[in-house]
């Protein structure tokens, strides 16, 4: 239990102190009002990260498409 909730401090630390000038591949990335990650690439198409209420993280794609990202009770980082 003390191991989840470590890994969960520490991914909770990295996702504040990681620049949001951290960008994909051709993207610019921002941080808009609402406090989420805004990235922009090459062809000006948007895509926004934030967290969900159950603290997952999630990205909105142009296509009204999301992907949702959280920590697995073994420690692996999952995205479906």
């Amino acid at each position: 239990m003390y191991k989840l909730i470590i890994i969960m401090f520490l991914s909770a630390m990295m996702y504040m102190i990681v620049p949001t000038s951290k960008s994909e591949a051709g993207s610019e990335c921002y941080r808009n009002t609402n406090g989420n990650i805004t990235c922009v690439d090459d062809y000006g198409k948007k895509s926004e990260r934030y967290k969900d209420n159950d603290g997952n993280d999630k990205t909105r794609y142009p296509n009204g498409s999301t992907q949702t990202c959280y920590w697995s009770t073994n420690g692996t980082y999952v995205c479906r």
